[in-house]
């Protein structure tokens, strides 16, 4: 079998294509039965073409490579052709553990991921074709939690992609299948653009969220389909041990979301601040729509809150869910530095249960505004808000359930 390397000479740079058949020998790795893991030999193609600056690593088209963890650097593009996959082990010790003393978060306290990136400069994932992360192996696929989802199983799960204080990212064109843990964590990031993108992930696995977007800066996510069994897209901005966090300048235009927890997240409790955020003309199915809750069972002893957010804009949505099209709500004794501040305009809805607002004297919901807002509920009440502060409406068209009907009692006698 070959391995084929092309240098190209441009104008600024020099690149370089590996081209990789998954069968036979490459760079020391039998892989003829399918199975056996060729990523060493990726991976030797990415240090390659990192260690001449930069360059292209172009998979064999129609091919499948069987691979654990791949660390991509600086200067580099991992191109998968459309009919290439690239497939993860199925079971743990497949993956590397990720123990940099800068990330300081462990997700679901597991350290393994398959896709890596820490600290570089320049990096892309691009093409028509598959990483697939056999998520169904990492469960037990007989048990359910009672939610009609997997049981969490004891051993660590991988993420598929984990970026981490990277600079000028693109994904674009690439599907991802089946993530064990959340698919895409992209945290403490800087000019991210991710286009025509798929994530699938099996619904009945928790925990498999789509695009994690934290702590980042300038991300634009756009034309993208994810269907997963937890959130599709968040914007977090989760703090480590320095204690702050910020996560803005944030864009999510023209996908199609479908969740079984929540198409979009803001937020968890303990975070620090997200703000200009702006999310336009997206299509929301599944269980709920856009979720902002706070429940005092996700913080830890000691904790108290503190998250925030600021100009926050959903406009153009269309959001057709089971339950609730739109949540903000805080537990009484989370503290928050502002929950709210965030534009509705344009908005369809069609669901079952009410758009909540609800606040508490400790963290109220403040400045939220509805502008051309349409659709109808089958709640009887199709608005329900507590502890609120600065609530605008413009053109509230929203209509709910008119409930039971009950025959008049007659009986008695007359007391008047």
């Amino acid at each position: 079998m070959r391995t084929t390397f092309l240098t190209v000479c441009g104008l600024s740079a020099v690149s370089l294509f590996a081209v990789l058949p998954i069968y036979g020998g490459i760079d020391g790795v039998a892989g003829n039965d399918g199975r056996t893991l060729t990523g060493e030999a990726i991976q030797s193609a990415v240090d390659a073409a990192a260690a001449v600056g930069g360059g292209v690593v172009s998979l064999e088209r129609g091919k499948t490579y069987h691979s654990g963890t791949i660390h991509l650097k600086s200067g580099v593009t991992l191109e998968i052709p459309e009919g290439t996959v690239i497939v993860g082990g199925e079971n743990p010790d497949d993956y590397d553990d990720i123990d940099d003393p800068r990330i300081d978060v462990t997700p679901e306290r597991s350290k393994k991921v398959f896709i890596s990136c820490l600290f570089a400069t320049n990096v892309t994932i691009r093409g028509g074709g598959v990483i697939d992360g056999r998520g169904l192996c990492f469960y037990d696929v007989k048990s359910n939690n009672g939610a009609g989802q997997f049981v969490k199983p004891p051993h660590p799960r991988p993420r598929m992609v984990q970026f981490v204080g990277c600079r000028n990212v693109r994904f674009e064109g690439v599907t991802f299948k089946d993530s064990p843990g959340w698919t895409c964590w992209i945290r403490n990031c800087e000019d991210v653009e991710i286009e025509r993108v798929k994530v699938f992930g099996d619904q009945r696995m928790p925990n498999n969220d789509g695009l994690h977007i934290d702590g980042c800066r300038r991300v634009h996510i756009r034309d993208c389909d994810l269907k997963t069994g937890d959130d599709c897209i968040v914007m977090r901005a989760i703090r480590g041990p320095g204690g702050k966090s910020l996560c803005e300048d944030m864009t999510v235009e023209d996908c199609r979301l479908d969740s079984t927890c929540q198409c979009v997240r803001l937020g968890c409790p303990t975070d620090g601040t997200i703000r200009r955020g702006v999310f336009r003309r997206l299509v929301m199915r599944g269980a709920n729509g856009i979720f902002c809750n706070h429940p005092a069972r996700w913080m830890h002893p000691g904790e108290s809150g503190g998250f925030g957010m600021e100009d926050i804009l959903f406009e153009d949505c269309d959001i057709a869910v089971r339950h609730y099209p739109i949540l903000y709500q805080a537990d009484p004794g989370v503290m928050l530095g502002s929950l709210g501040n965030t534009v509705f305009r344009n908005i369809s809805i069609k669901a079952h249960d009410a758009i909540r607002l609800l606040g508490t004297g400790d963290s109220p919901v403040c400045n939220v505004t509805f502008e051309n807002v349409t659709g109808t509920l089958r709640d009887s009440v199709p608005l329900r808000m507590e502890s609120v502060r600065g609530i605008t409406f413009k053109d509230f068209s929203v209509t709910g359930g008119l409930g039971k009907k009950h025959p008049m009692a007659v009986g008695g006698k007359c007391t008047w």
